[in-house]
């Protein structure tokens, strides 16, 4: 199964946008001091620069659907396990246990809405993660603490 995902605006980036531009203006627009005025400025610039750059979200090409996103790295000594307990049993394994060793990457999509995370796994090769894993479409309930975040 072939995935790809693009990066979109939350609702909540939207908003946050908004308040810091309505809150620059406000201070720009009201008879304050100069410096009120000059962090109205930069408050309003700030706004607009988040407003244009973040984009907190993943939208699946295929069906439209957002997801969250959340990336997990793990040892490489790792590999067999988690390709294991992806195929079988996700809740079974302890998704917690992320160290300093960066050799496998897991790349988690989940929808809480829809109850559905896609996971694919990857190794390091240097200067780069290479997918070693197809994609995994399973049911948040049966996920454990896989979409937590650390």
């Amino acid at each position: 199964m072939e995935k790809k995902f693009s990066r979109v605006r939350s609702t909540r980036d939207t908003v946050l946008s908004a308040v810091l531009i309505i809150a620059g203006i406000a201070c720009v627009a009201t008879p304050t001091p100069i410096s009120v005025n000059i962090l109205g400025c930069f408050i309003t610039l700030f706004g607009l620069v988040l407003m244009f750059m973040l984009k907190s979200e993943r939208k699946d090409t295929d069906t439209g659907l957002r997801y969250r996103e959340i990336t997990k790295y793990f040892s490489s000594d790792k590999k067999a396990d988690i390709l294991k307990a992806l195929e079988t049993d996700p809740a079974s394994f302890n998704w917690s246990e992320t160290d300093s060793a960066e050799g496998i990457k897991l790349d988690i999509y989940y929808n809480k809405s829809r109850g559905t995370v896609f996971v694919q796994c990857a190794q390091y090769i240097p200067y780069e993660y290479i997918p070693c894993s197809d994609w995994y479409e399973l049911p948040l309930d049966h996920t454990g603490n896989l979409t937590i975040q650390d």
